[in-house]
């Protein structure tokens, strides 16, 4: 789910959204003209060149996740729901659809991030559709990708509890994904216990945490390297949940 409060710098190795432009890119989509920008150096930051992120129309970017200078992946939203993934081998230079038509289709489906443990693994989590949160896995660069079944997953808490663009943490197999949890989906200034989502196994199976005491939702903290943190409509809390 996209909570524009909650929107923050992009992250990976070679392929980045830096601050000023992804707060160019919400302030955009926010007048209705969707910009998707990535920035990319192959010489240590010394130059930096500015390209579009060509994907279905209408769509922006939920996460980047760069295995080298040439390959990446960019999972994306479309403005009325949906979303897909994208994939460069060449630098950005050509960007291809790395999911079907049947994946985070519209209006329910919605693809918050995709973060790949090597260059063959991968998983990527979207809002429940059907009943469960919708992740997928891929054992082959993205080649193809596995539906993971309701059965491996923990039920959502409610009807307004969902995915959040760009949480998630990984080291090593393990990877950990922050949720957003509303009394009212529609009001995002209601927000509840929410709890996170862990997969031990490459995104294979789930399990999930108690609902904390925290309200509102658990995002990914760019400044601290292994920490989620918990932003509110009332302003931010930090709490290191895992890692160091």
């Amino acid at each position: 789910m996209d909570a524009p409060e909650h929107n923050q710098p992009l992250d990976a190795a070679e392929l980045l959204l830096p601050a000023d432009a992804h707060r160019q890119l919400v302030q955009e989509s926010a007048q209705g003209a969707t910009v998707n920008l990535f920035t990319r150096t192959a010489d240590g930051g010394a130059t930096w060149s500015f390209n579009p992120v060509n994907g279905a129309a209408n769509c922006q970017a939920a996460s980047v996740h760069a295995l080298d200078v040439n390959t990446a992946f960019v999972a994306q939203f479309g403005a009325a729901g949906g979303g897909e993934i994208v994939k460069t081998v060449n630098g950005g230079t050509r960007w291809t659809k790395s999911t079907t038509i049947s994946r985070f289709a519209a209006p329910v489906g919605f693809a918050n991030w995709v973060y790949f443990f090597d260059a063959n693994n991968g998983v990527t989590l979207g809002d429940p559709n059907g009943g469960s949160f919708e992740v997928y896995t891929t054992s082959n660069g993205g080649g193809t990708r596995m539906h993971v079944a309701a059965s491996n997953l923990p039920a959502p808490l409610s009807a307004g509890e969902f995915g959040l663009v760009g949480s998630y943490c990984a080291i090593g197999n393990t990877i950990w994904a922050g949720t957003i949890h509303l009394q009212n989906p529609a009001d995002q200034t209601t927000g509840i216990p929410v709890r996170v989502l862990k997969s031990t196994d490459r995104g294979l199976t789930w399990t999930a945490s108690a609902p904390t005491p925290l309200l509102g939702s658990i995002s990914k903290e760019k400044a601290g390297l292994y920490t989620l943190e918990l932003r509110t409509e009332s302003g931010v809390v930090r709490q290191k949940l895992i890692g160091q």
